[in-house]
């Protein structure tokens, strides 16, 4: 791994740690989840200047098994749009996110509390931003609410660690991919 770029060497222990857990665990629960993203360069902008928030969503796959009691561990691919406005131009790309997060209880069980890492790979490229590395890493944290044994909804925030240039025709200035998503998480019944 020599060679490997450092966001390519997390990808790879994300799926290490992924492959490994489920020697350990003693069940495993697939699902797909889907929502909406609310994407800008700052992270605030839902809040600060929502006209340059560029709306979009996400669909995705993912495992889920029981570590201790009731806090999960869920490995998740999913597809997602990414972006923002600027300067009367929507600049989205589409991402392969990967991410590991746990799931911890809140109170009785019904809502818990997401954390983890991602490591995201660009697999479209804007032709505004032609110099912009395809590879991204960062945080995810969030609420989510256990509608029923099947159905979840949940609230994240994607916090990337990347910061690109913008070009000098878009401002110049630096930005991160910051989301707020909203989704559905379902629990295939055959997967229990």
């Amino acid at each position: 791994m020599k060679n490997c770029t450092p966001t390519l060497r997390m990808m790879g222990l994300l799926l290490m740690l992924c492959c490994s857990a489920s020697v350990f665990a003693q069940n495993w629960s697939y699902g797909v989840r889907a929502g909406f993203n609310a994407s800008d360069a700052s992270g605030l902008g839902l809040f600060r200047n929502p006209s340059n928030v560029l709306p979009a969503y996400h669909i995705g796959v993912f495992g889920e098994t029981y570590l201790y009691n009731e806090v999960r561990l869920c490995p998740e691919l999913t597809y997602a749009i990414k972006g923002f406005r600027s300067g009367g131009n929507n600049i989205s790309d589409g991402f392969i996110d990967l991410s590991l997060v746990g799931k911890l209880p809140l109170g009785e069980g019904i809502s818990y509390f997401i954390f983890g890492p991602f490591a995201s790979y660009q697999i479209t490229k804007n032709d505004l931003l032609p110099d912009k590395k395809p590879f991204d890493i960062g945080g995810i944290i969030g609420y989510g609410y256990q509608i029923n044994e099947q159905l979840g909804a949940e609230l994240r925030v994607v916090f990337p660690a990347t910061v690109w240039e913008r070009p000098a025709s878009l401002g110049g200035d630096p930005y991160r991919l910051a989301a707020w998503s909203i989704g559905l998480t379902y629990l295939l019944p055959w997967g229990q």
